[in-house]
């Protein structure tokens, strides 16, 4: 019987902000060389511009979500359940712990689930307590109720064994393909739209959100009085206060340079050729 997976807890992709994001665009379409699965990713309509696509061998279908911090996750991922029912698949791959309060839901439409456990999201500062409380119970679900669990670190292995008892987790840790280094002409243009040099300017990539920390990368630069310039790389999925004060911030410090959410060569160029990379995220 030929794998049929359909896959939800993911924004979209491709070229959608976030780490389990980018964890889907590359995984789904080396399953779908490697094995010839039929593969579909349900995608959260405001994050994508089709309706059904198709990337690298894999399909791509959008559902509705509100754009809202708070509900869009649970929402979309239930929504995405219900549509299982009529998929044909036999495997349903769901991300991220707040998906995974659907995890009994789909065991109970009948469906094999394996979940990938990507971090404890209840830790971050962007959620209040009531929220934090949901995504707690979503990791317990999951973990409880998935026929297969799959956690990326060690650290969260750990976890999941002492809080919930799951001791057959399997630890599969995130690999990066290297990306072929743009052309010479896309770098020197890319480099040029930001006045930068080659190796002379440091980069941070990350959304703008408090537990990624760039409100005290863009306190130590301004400390430091380094003569780098420094490239921030990416935006708010949700504006808020928090990003609004730290837009403020960098604009306030000099040489400190904000790109917007970009993807593809431009990203790779200010990857490849910056002289250092850094990352303050505090999980």
């Amino acid at each position: 019987m030929k794998l049929k997976v359909t896959v939800l807890g993911t924004r979209g992709i491709p070229n959608v902000q976030g780490g389990v994001e980018t964890h889907c665009q590359n995984l789904y379409p080396e399953i779908y060389y490697q094995n010839h699965a039929d593969i579909c990713v349900i995608a959260r309509s405001p994050y994508v511009d089709y309706r059904r696509s198709e990337y690298k061998g894999v399909r791509l279908k959008s559902l509705w979500a509100p754009k809202s911090r708070k509900f869009e996750a649970i929402i979309h991922s239930t929504l995405a359940a219900f549509t299982t029912l009529f998929d044909g698949s036999n495997v349903v791959h769901v991300h991220a712990v707040g998906p995974g309060l659907v995890v009994p839901l789909l065991r109970l439409l009948g469906k094999r689930v394996v979940f990938t456990h990507h971090g404890p999201d209840y830790d971050r500062q962007k959620w209040g307590k009531m929220a934090k409380e949901m995504l707690r119970l979503g990791e317990k679900w999951a973990v409880k109720y998935a026929n297969e669990v799959i956690v990326i670190s060690e650290v969260i292995n750990t976890l999941i064994k002492t809080k919930h008892g799951r001791t057959n987790a399997n630890v599969i840790y995130n690999g990066v393909r290297q990306p072929p280094l743009p052309a010479e002409e896309t770098r020197r243009a890319t480099l040029n739209q930001y006045s930068l040099k080659a190796g002379q300017y440091i980069v941070a990539v990350a959304r703008f959100v408090e537990e990624k920390g760039l409100h005290d990368l863009l306190a130590a630069y301004k400390a430091s009085n380094c003569s780098l310039p420094l490239v921030l790389i990416g935006d708010a999925d949700h504006p808020d206060e928090y990003s609004e004060r730290l837009k403020k911030q960098a604009a306030e410090t000099p040489g400190a340079i904000m790109t917007g959410f970009i993807s593809g060569d431009p990203l790779y160029t200010l990857f490849s050729q910056a002289g250092l990379f850094v990352l303050p995220s505090y999980h």
